[in-house]
């Protein structure tokens, strides 16, 4: 997982790669003021759902991955136009 450090998102590039279960383990000690935006990993996208307006008419055919945030909350993110 790529992470950044602080609560607001700066686009400056990521701090650092770590597993999810390393980032997990030190982010209850010394990494609560870290987060991560990140494709979801596959072993996660099994609990994934779309509720039902979603999953139909085809839309589930046009979605290209599935993009995980993890903080403690309070985290501010820049403005995203069709990325």
């Amino acid at each position: 997982m790529e992470y950044e450090l602080g609560k607001v998102e700066t686009r400056r590039g990521i701090e650092g790669e770590i597993p999810l279960r390393e980032y997990l383990r030190a982010y209850n000690t010394s990494m609560q003021g870290s987060y991560v935006v990140s494709a979801a990993p596959p072993s996660l996208l099994r609990d994934v759902w779309l509720p039902s307006f979603l999953s139909c008419g085809g839309v589930t055919e046009s979605l290209v991955s599935a993009t995980m945030w993890l903080s403690s909350g309070g985290t501010e993110s820049v403005v995203h136009s069709g990325e």
